[in-house]
């Protein structure tokens, strides 16, 4: 809850596993106006030797807005000149001076702290700050942010940071670039819940899904390392700040004939979204003319994904729909399959306790996503938009194995509480009440990644996509066979 006139800290992300924490200051009154990064340390640092790299969300990518050296232990983003206030700026653009006052992105920050021994100390994950660009234009935004040397990545750096002769300085420095032909960007659907009906001899189904606006709405940095090019299958996966925070609403119901045995229906809204492939590197440069002297690759690569924009209409509801028609969405869900796997669906308490859904059962999604919030943090799902840039990758080229890589992006959908008190709707078995159906009980299965997420040191699978598959149930221990209607291969 903000103040007026106060201090009123906002948020604290400390554990005794993470990197860093940062906590939220606002200051109405201080005539400066931006956001100003305060940097702590538990040992004595030198801050002209530590270098920043500090990148800003925007509605339509994103802006580095600084890259260069510490002369303090803090830095500050002039929300009145410059590139801050064209990033502010931008979101008043797109949100309006009303929508703007309940939304938060984020900054994305690296650090390389180079010692007195030949070693630099480097952010993985990359830190992540939220603000609001609201806050940033009408006050000042303090935001403290405490170092854990112990998690940073240790580099043997053997070479010396500043050499001078009578002309020139020469310096080193390091940096995370973006790798334009590996990098892309999609504004169009973006599937968040799937239901997989395609038996012919399964049973009609009833469903509806409701976001509340009375919540936030968060969508989270996906950020994925490995020292292998074009990533292999090393990738370290952690989740970040929310790059789009808000209050949405978005509801959508089943078709009025009910969801009929041999169909996929797809629940979409419409969203902009990023995937930059980025190398780092190590970097001598001469000043004052910027010769670039050398320029070397330090063998660490990441890809970051999230969702920075969702269209809203003018009633402020999210632009969205439903559809049966699967080849919008072929090739999403053939990497959907190959970067996720199958859980059946049983929980303790509910109409799924047996592990089926017998005629006239319903369950809430809420539940469902719920049961996988296993440490009972916060609820989550993830949006399949590493399946969309997978896809997009094939196309333009890119190896299938960087595209194998994407597939296995999922972007955080979620809010910091019980889904109970945010996300409405349920799926019932409908038997055959219009005629369509059979009156069978039903085995229902969700999708998790196949890879670990980490966050504040903790590691989970997270449900994908939200994709439900549904198959009537049978008693025998043989298999059913699969699905005719729907091949899932991959190209």
């Amino acid at each position: 809850m903000k103040k007026k006139i106060a201090v009123v800290v906002i948020l604290v992300l400390i554990v005794s596993s993470v990197s860093y924490y940062y906590t939220s200051t606002y200051n109405l009154e201080n005539k400066r106006k931006g956001l100003l990064i305060r940097f702590s340390s538990p040992i004595p640092l030198n801050w002209t030797r530590v270098e920043a790299q500090v990148i800003a969300i925007t509605p339509d990518g994103e802006e580095r807005l600084f890259l260069g050296f510490l002369n303090k232990s803090e830095l500050f983003l002039d929300s009145t000149k410059g590139k801050f206030k064209s990033v502010v700026d931008k979101w008043f653009e797109i949100l309006g001076n009303e929508s703007i006052k309940d939304f938060e992105t984020c900054l994305i920050i690296d650090l390389w702290i180079f010692l007195e021994n030949n070693t630099v100390l480097a952010t993985k994950p990359c830190f992540t700050i939220q603000y609001s660009p609201y806050y940033a234009r009408t006050s000042l935004i303090i935001k403290e942010l405490g170092l854990n040397l112990g998690r940073m990545v240790r580099m043997l750096d053997p070479k010396r940071l500043v050499v001078r002769d009578t002309v020139h300085w020469i310096y080193t420095y390091y940096t995370w670039e973006i790798i334009p032909e590996y990098s892309y960007e999609y504004d169009g659907k973006i599937p968040i819940l799937i239901i997989d009906n395609s038996y012919p001899n399964s049973a009609e189904l009833y469903w509806n899904i409701e976001i509340s606006a009375e919540y936030t709405t968060e969508c989270k940095l996906t950020v994925g390392y490995s020292s292998t090019e074009f990533l292999g299958t090393d990738i370290e996966f952690y989740r970040g700040s929310a790059t789009y925070s808000k209050k949405i609403f978005f509801a959508q119901d089943c078709p009025a004939s009910h969801h009929i045995p041999g169909e996929t229906w797809y629940v979409y809204i419409y969203a902009t979204a990023c995937s930059y492939y980025e190398k780092e590197y190590r970097v001598t440069e001469r000043e004052p003319d910027g010769l670039i002297i050398s320029k070397e690759p330090t063998g660490r690569y990441r890809v970051r994904q999230y969702i920075n924009n969702i269209q809203i209409d003018n009633y402020g509801n999210v632009v969205g729909g439903k559809t049966n028609n699967d080849d919008e969405f072929s090739d999403v869900m053939n990497w959907l399959y190959s970067s996720s796997k199958e859980d059946k669906v049983e929980i303790a308490g509910t109409s799924l306790n047996d592990g089926k859904l017998d005629y006239d059962e319903s369950i809430y999604f809420a539940k469902i996503f719920d049961n996988y919030d296993v440490y009972d943090v916060d609820w989550e799902i993830g949006l399949p938009i590493g399946a969309i840039f997978a896809g997009i990758a094939i196309a333009c080229g890119a190896p299938l194995e960087f595209a194998e890589a994407l597939a296995g992006f999922y972007v955080s959908f979620s809010y910091g509480m019980s889904a109970f008190l945010y996300f409405g709707g349920h799926i019932k078995n409908m038997g055959d009440v219009a005629g369509y159906g059979n009156k069978v009980p039903l085995v229902v299965y969700i999708m998790l990644s196949k890879a670990y997420y980490n966050v504040d040191g903790c590691t989970f699978n997270v449900p994908a996509g939200v994709m439900f598959r549904i198959e009537p149930y049978s008693s025998s221990s043989s298999p059913l066979p699969p699905p005719t209607l729907i091949p899932y291969n991959l190209p």
